[in-house]
């Protein structure tokens, strides 16, 4: 089962490393390596624990790996969200460019 998650968080990595390199802007590639190592820690912590479980109302769940690894990814973006909301403390408008609005004559 170890080997399973290791293997599948190699195989994530090599996912991710394309799409980092392909897109331009900084902030993208920022967040998808948070997302990325995020989701590497949430399957080493599920390679170092093991399963867990679940238990309501007398009704139990199995927790495989796949949550680990989403709430890793997830706690990994929260990450990214606190530092880019501490790196940069003014909000920048959004880069849109105006177009004119062209208006007919109704004759």
């Amino acid at each position: 089962m170890k080997t399973t998650v290791i293997a599948f968080t190699v195989l994530m990595t090599l996912f991710v490393s394309p799409i980092c390199a392909a897109d331009q802007d900084m902030e993208v590639k920022k967040a998808v390596i948070a997302a990325a190592g995020g989701a590497a820690a949430g399957g080493l912590t599920f390679a170092a624990v093991g399963s867990g479980g679940l238990v309501i109302a007398g009704t139990a769940l199995s927790i495989g790996a796949a949550p680990f690894i989403a709430a890793g990814a997830v706690v990994g973006l929260a990450g990214y969200g606190v530092y880019s909301a501490f790196a940069e403390p003014e909000a920048k408008a959004p880069n849109v460019a105006v177009k004119p609005k062209l208006v007919q004559s109704g004759h």
